[in-house]
């Protein structure tokens, strides 16, 4: 036994918890070396103001130490230091700190010390790192919002995981068990794939299931990619030369990783436990799977080893965890060996996929897996012992679309291959990726890289997509009850309140100020790129698509498209067709990201009412050009997408306005509570209150008394993007209540499921004050019913508005007839209960500047109106429509 072994009786010593953060050892051997070349501090460093000899002994420091070996920074940032220092850059800014302290003897108490007193500062204590990185010159701004992003999520990798995930997640290892135990089950391998959109929480639920069972998780980023988990350049380097023309090298190497991986756990058994788990009997094998994992954990954590606060983050710089490196490096040495003796068989390698047939094989991986698995404890929950997890596995393909179409050999076909030989032992494997490469791990069955998987009689397992939204907002308000639920309004435009909605990953910008998030939610939307090009289309769907809710059709450029957004661009991946490889995605309800469009779309400078920005122009442009028009993006039935980009262009004009009044530094200033006057009158001009007016002259008594303006001026909307249903409203009272309050927390406006009677998009308002707790009572809404063509009778009101409102409450009900030409708005007959809300129905006409007056920009309005002409059917369209729909199906009416 190794002399680090850990007794039965004393396990303290593997504790998981996170240890203070220490250098990585390149980091520790540059700066002990340079410590030891200049182990006295500068003569007359603590004497300010400094003269030119320390200056110059400064500088000739600093020239050291970004040329000693094994400097820990990145190379491109030392190599541009490198350059400023040659060209005397770095000592003309040490020589204007040192004029300005002899300039200003009150510099050394000042808050903020000058670069070279901070240099010099650091250097007194042999913090070298700190020193240099004072000099270093910032990187790009899209290296740096990695590096922040990888420095957020690794400060929160250790919280409480929430959500039912999980679960789901342990169902889907236990359900195939009884049909993975023998060389007859139907599946392929004992692996499938995670998918989801970014920041969704993938590698999270690995580590989490790290806690239940043996759990060994690969990062395989590419030299060029930062991230966290940070990557293990290993085992990357050593799969990633297994793709290409030679299938041997592709399969033995496959074969030697599982096989390595297998011998560095039974080395690290051997280590680190003094005694054989399996024949003691005075431990319960509950009690030795904690002790097992609790040590493991502690082995292979992700959480760095060095302070990242302020740190550049690539990976010239190795900061794992250092017996994690040790780890990685053991598994590629075993591996190493096994493929050089693997390498000498005589083995049919493209034609014999029955590896356990081979003694040789055996001997490298069979046995010793069956020796590890007999080393584990008895499990009774149905669980798996051993979960191998492959993280950014996308990149085992080096150009996915090219590799297809030549005779090439990939190493993720080949681990499952060797998969398939081991599946009767509890082992399971699953790849993830944050660039999910959804064409490369969801194709169709004929495309599958296995006859027996492309003629039968084995099939892949399906993968797992079955991830939560909202957590946080959900745990506040399980936790805090109707204190959080019945909160002030004026309380959401906080980052702490928006950040509870949509992804985890948002929750890392908590505690950050708003400009912050709102450019990492834009980072993250665009795929890394930091400006939004209003003639991409990628970047136009993915925008508009937080914004109004579009659905795609089915068709080859829309799967491309739909792929896409899943890939890069935020979108949620709802079901995948194994045999055909279709794929459903939904753009999920995200009010941070619906924020970060509005201000890229419309932006503070162009708040005057008959100015738009021309980013919403020309996006529009390119949505109605490549998506719309090529029929790419499902219409709607009825007009529903135009009334949609009516509502949200309206409401960013005037959340731009009303964003003057704030400063810069305002959280959310283009997503808080609009007045729900204005923004009627922004949106359908004088004519809808000329008719308001009129209907409340003819109510009965006990309606006489409201004051319309009064009531409409204190109200307010709070919308930034539509979501939809496809549930039908709630009828009881209360039940709509909620609901109409948990939209109004997050910013959405509803379409409603396509069956529901009656309305087809919902607004929610609040009737109440914005700085007091929230009265359910005091709830409503503006329900819009949509039509496309003239209809002579006018919208009847239904009682289900009565059944769902409060007492007194001011219920619009309007009815956007977009088939006809313009003409002043019209009165419904209204409904006036006893108790119950006052119900007003008002039926719109047309399209256009003269319907919507807030559309005074002529070239904006003509963008806006070419929606119109597309989801608007001809009379010749409508009876092709009518006639067609009358072949689906039984008619029960002639």
């Amino acid at each position: 036994m190794g002399s680090n072994a850990m007794d039965l009786d004393d396990v303290s010593s593997a504790s998981s918890q996170r240890s203070p953060c220490q250098k990585t050892p390149n980091s520790i051997e540059w700066t002990d070396g340079l410590n030891a070349k200049f182990p006295t501090p500068i003569i007359g460093y603590a004497n300010p103001p400094y003269n030119s000899k320390v200056v110059t002994e400064a500088h000739a420091r600093l020239w050291a130490a970004v040329n000693y070996p094994n400097a820990p920074f990145p190379k491109n940032l030392l190599e541009k230091l490198r350059e400023n220092i040659k060209k005397s850059i770095i000592i003309a800014q040490m020589a204007i700190d040192s004029s300005s302290m002899s300039n200003d003897s009150s510099s050394m108490s000042n808050d903020s010390p000058s670069n070279l007193e901070g240099f010099l500062s650091h250097l007194e204590t042999g913090n070298w790192y700190s020193a240099v990185k004072i000099y270093l010159p910032l990187p790009e701004a899209s290296i740096f919002r990695r590096n922040t992003e990888v420095e957020y999520i690794s400060q929160h990798w250790g919280d409480d995981f929430q959500g039912r995930a999980l679960e789901a997640f342990m169902e889907k290892l236990k359900t195939p068990m009884t049909d993975t135990t023998g060389s007859e089950c139907n599946y392929y391998s004992k692996s499938f794939d995670i998918l989801q959109s970014s920041g969704i929480g993938k590698s999270r639920l690995v580590r989490e299931m790290g806690f239940r069972m043996l759990v060994i998780s690969f990062a395989l980023r590419r030299p060029d990619d930062t991230g966290f988990p940070p990557s293990d350049p290993e085992i990357f380097d050593f799969l990633n030369q297994g793709n290409g023309t030679d299938m041997k090298n592709t399969h033995t190497r496959a074969l030697s990783l599982l096989g390595g991986l297998v011998q560095a756990l039974n080395q690290w058994m051997d280590n680190a436990f003094s005694k054989d788990l399996s024949a003691e009997s005075t431990v319960t094998d509950e009690e030795k799977w904690n002790m097992i994992l609790k040590a493991w954990n502690s082995q292979v954590r992700e959480t760095p080893e060095i302070d990242m606060d302020g740190d550049i983050i690539t990976q010239d710089v190795d900061y794992r965890y250092e017996p994690r490196q040790k780890f990685c490096g053991t598994i590629v040495a075993n591996a190493e060996n096994i493929r050089q003796s693997l390498l000498q068989l005589n083995f049919d390698w493209k034609k014999n996929y029955n590896y356990e047939s081979s003694l040789e094989i055996r001997k490298y991986l069979h046995l010793p897996l069956q020796k590890l698995i007999a080393r584990l404890p008895k499990r009774v929950d149905g669980l798996p012992m051993i979960l191998v997890a492959f993280d950014e596995a996308a990149n085992l393909y080096p150009d996915g679309l090219e590799l297809k179409k030549q005779q090439t050999y990939q190493t993720h076909n080949a681990i499952n291959r060797v998969l398939r030989s081991i599946i009767c032992q509890p082992l399971w494997v699953v790849y993830m990726s944050t660039q999910t490469r959804i064409d490369l791990f969801v194709a169709r069955q004929n495309e599958n890289s296995s006859a027996r998987v492309q003629y039968g009689p084995l099939q892949r397992l399906p993968p797992f997509m079955s991830f939560e939204l909202h957590l946080e907002e959900r745990k506040r308000c399980a936790e805090r009850g109707s204190a959080e639920l019945l909160k002030p309004i004026s309380q959401y435009r906080t980052v702490d309140h928006m950040t509870g909605f949509g992804r985890p990953l948002w929750r890392i910008y908590a505690q950050r100020p708003y400009s912050a998030l709102a450019e990492f939610a834009m980072f993250k939307l665009l795929r890394g790129n930091t400006e939004y090009n209003p003639r991409n289309v990628n970047h136009v769907f993915a925008a508009i698509a937080s914004r109004i809710s579009i659905d795609l059709t089915l068709n080859d450029e829309s799967l491309d498209l739909a792929r896409d957004a899943v890939n890069s661009h935020l979108r949620l991946l709802i079901a995948v067709d194994g045999l055909t490889g279709l794929v459903r995605t939904s753009t999920p309800s995200e009010p941070v990201v619906a924020d970060s469009v509005a201000n890229a779309l419309i932006g503070l400078e162009n708040s005057n009412t008959a100015q738009t920005s021309d980013m919403w122009t020309a996006s529009i442009r390119t949505f109605t050009n490549q998506l719309l028009s090529r029929g790419m993006v499902d219409k709607g039935t009825h007009g529903e997408l135009y009334a949609k980009f009516v509502l949200i262009l309206s409401r960013d004009v005037l959340a731009a306005q009303q964003a003057r009044q704030y400063s810069q530094a305002d959280a959310f200033i283009l997503s808080g509570p609009l007045c729900y006057k204005d923004f009627l009158q922004n949106t359908f001009g004088d004519s809808l209150f000329t008719v308001i007016q009129a209907t409340m002259i003819n109510a009965p008594n006990q309606y006489q008394g409201i004051d319309v303006d009064s009531v409409l001026e204190l109200a307010h909307v709070n919308i930034n993007h539509f979501t939809y249903t496809k549930e039908r409203l709630p009828t009881k009272r209360h039940d709509m209540q909620l609901l109409l309050l948990q939209l109004f927390r997050s910013n959405a406006a509803l379409q409603l499921h396509p069956q529901q009677q009656w309305w087809d998009l919902l607004i929610p308002v609040y009737h109440g004050d914005l700085s007091t707790n929230v009265d359910l009572e005091k709830m409503s809404a503006l329900l819009i019913q949509v039509k496309n063509r003239i209809h002579k009778k006018a919208q009847k009101l239904s009682t289900f508005s009565v059944q769902s409102f409060g007492k007194g409450m001011l219920v619009l009900c309007i009815q956007l007839e977009l088939g006809d030409n313009y003409q002043d708005a019209k009165q419904s007959t209204p409904i006036w209960p006893k108790s119950g809300p006052c119900v007003v129905g008002v039926e719109i006409f047309g399209g256009g500047s003269l319907t919507f007056p807030f559309l005074k920009d002529q070239a904006f309005a003509e963008e806006v109106n070419r929606i119109l002409k597309e989801v608007i059917p001809t009379e010749t369209e409508l009876l092709q429509s009518e006639l067609c729909n009358k072949l689906d199906g039984f008619r029960l009416r002639k």
